[in-house]
């Protein structure tokens, strides 16, 4: 279990990346068609779109590589929620820890 963790990790980097770098490439060459890295495309230049879409390939793996939202997902399909929910130790401590 120990190594199948760390493999997810690497792979989780890995995957990153790789997107990261194609999102580089492909607004590099949208840029260069619109007419080099100095133009805009609807008020946004080139470094402005790759700091932007960083932001949000980063915040989006973020907010959906969590085990948090799996905790959560599966209490709700099991219908354990609502003891969760009553316990006196905090739901989102727990599913944080």
């Amino acid at each position: 279990m120990f190594f199948a963790f760390k493999f997810e990790i690497v792979g989780w980097v890995v995957q990153s990346l790789l997107s990261l770098v194609l999102l580089v490439f492909l607004w590099f060459a949208i840029y260069e068609e619109a007419g080099g890295l100095d133009a805009q495309i609807n008020g946004f230049t080139y470094s402005q779109m790759i700091y932007y879409q960083t932001i949000v390939l980063i915040s989006g793996l973020w907010i959906t590589q969590s085990s948090s939202f799996d905790i959560l997902t599966d209490d709700i399909r099991d219908g354990n929620i609502a003891v969760s929910l009553t316990r006196p130790v905090s739901y989102r401590g727990r599913c944080l820890s």
